[in-house]
């Protein structure tokens, strides 16, 4: 789920530092945002366990809220959103077909987001064969439905890291599981939760300041918050 390509994106950072990034979204008018901002190659598809096309929920104020599945949990999310819900149709494709149109057999880091469907994501990929080096996964329930945990540790990942409701998983050894390194993302990842605070308590700003000004902050905040331990 790649969103505009911006909004809370992780592949935008790395597309920016150069890295060759594929992007699966199933709402049109996303892809066409991503398309005018983002050099990255677009699917404009749902990734699942099959082939097959299907209907999709769209929040419309709230569209990374869509999904295949309206949970009960989901629909009183929604509804908290207080936006209406249209049905579209989309088609759904494997990640595996998506990666062998585009000549790609290695994958450095993946991020998988679908409210609900990340299950049927790993069915329809193959990861003895791509063996992605980590892996964040959404997982909204709390970390009490083990099934993606499980199912990844018969793969050979362990999860070694947890960024809000994201669970990271690496190969079990890879170095990027040492104590040494989770305490550097540690220390990274509240770096950038006291920069996302004040970004939220100063947000009136944004109407009030000119874009020069407001650059300037944004690199004062950014050397500050290196200080943070």
């Amino acid at each position: 789920g790649a969103n505009d390509g911006i909004t809370g994106s992780t592949t935008y950072y790395f597309e920016k530092k150069g890295w060759k990034c594929v992007l699966v979204e199933p709402i049109p008018e996303l892809c066409e945002k991503i398309r005018q901002f983002r050099s990255a190659l677009v699917f404009e598809c749902a990734a699942s366990s099959e082939p097959a096309e299907n209907v999709f929920y769209v929040p419309e104020s709230a569209k990374s809220l869509s999904t295949f599945s309206l949970t009960t949990p989901l629909q009183q999310e929604i509804e908290g959103e207080k936006t209406n819900v249209r049905e579209i149709r989309v088609r759904k494709r494997t990640l595996d077909g998506i990666l062998d149109e585009v000549g790609i057999s290695e994958i450095d880091f993946i991020t998988i987001d679908v409210e609900g469907h990340e299950m049927e994501v790993l069915r329809g990929f193959s990861i003895e064969r791509h063996r992605p080096r980590i892996i964040i996964i959404e997982d909204n329930s709390d970390q009490t439905d083990e099934r993606i945990g499980m199912y990844l540790e018969d793969k050979g990942y362990k999860a070694f890291f947890r960024t809000g409701v994201n669970d990271w998983y690496a190969s079990k050894g890879d170095m990027i599981t040492s104590p040494s390194s989770i305490v550097q993302l540690a220390r990274e990842r509240k770096r950038y939760e006291f920069e996302d605070k004040i970004k939220t308590n100063f947000s009136f700003l944004n109407d009030m300041l000119p874009d020069s000004i407001k650059s300037i902050l944004r690199m004062m905040l950014h050397k500050f918050s290196k200080c943070v331990k």
